[in-house]
């Protein structure tokens, strides 16, 4: 009856440990956030984010073995946005360092076909925000705070011209030339879009 016993508590001890173990392999597999955009119906770009490491790229082809492109590409550390264009000729990236975002647009067959990060323009806000909206006839969406079209604002305080809501711009893709496709919608509290 004792061996049994022993037996049984020694079972659930290394049940315990195989357990932590496991978990522990789990968290550090998962320990990074993961950007994904499809490039074709088997592969898509994957951005591994990891909250103090660097940003890797990759390319993943459905069972193939990953391609690494590069880590660190982008104009600032952490990625948190990336969208291919519809032709998958373009790739839209969002980057953000000490909380100011900044928006590059990235030749795509350059960095899938000779790993090389080819910006084509590059958007920079500063002091306001920016975000991805979507791609929309040849053009990507984008909203911000600021008046991108007069970008940079080398004159006056760049703060005054920093609006209470954002608008939607386009960027035109063959001119890289932006224009207000749109005004903000101020939000009424206590209404939806």
């Amino acid at each position: 009856m004792r061996s049994e016993k022993g037996l049984i508590l020694r079972c659930v001890f290394f049940a315990v440990i195989a357990m932590s173990l496991q978990l522990g392999a789990h968290e550090a597999a998962n320990d990074g956030r993961f950007l994904k955009t499809h490039l074709s119906d088997r592969c898509e770009l994957v951005v591994r984010v990891g909250e103090e490491s660097e940003s890797c790229w990759s390319q993943v082809c459905g069972s193939e073995k990953p391609v690494h492109l590069g880590c660190d590409l982008s104009a600032l550390r952490q990625v948190v946005a990336v969208s291919a264009s519809p032709d998958r000729k373009w790739l839209a990236v969002l980057s953000v360092g000490e909380g100011h975002p900044m928006l590059e647009v990235v030749a795509l067959d350059a960095l899938i076909g000779q790993r090389e990060y080819r910006v084509m323009t590059t958007i920079n806000p500063y002091p306001g925000t920016i975000g991805l909206a979507d791609w929309q006839d040849g053009e990507l969406r984008i909203v911000s705070d600021m008046p991108l079209p007069d970008m940079p604002i080398t004159d006056g305080d760049p703060l005054a011209r920093m609006g209470a809501n954002d608008d939607v711009y386009a960027l035109d893709l063959a001119s890289w030339k932006i224009r207000r496709v749109e005004p903000a919608k101020p939000q009424v509290p206590g209404t939806k879009d």
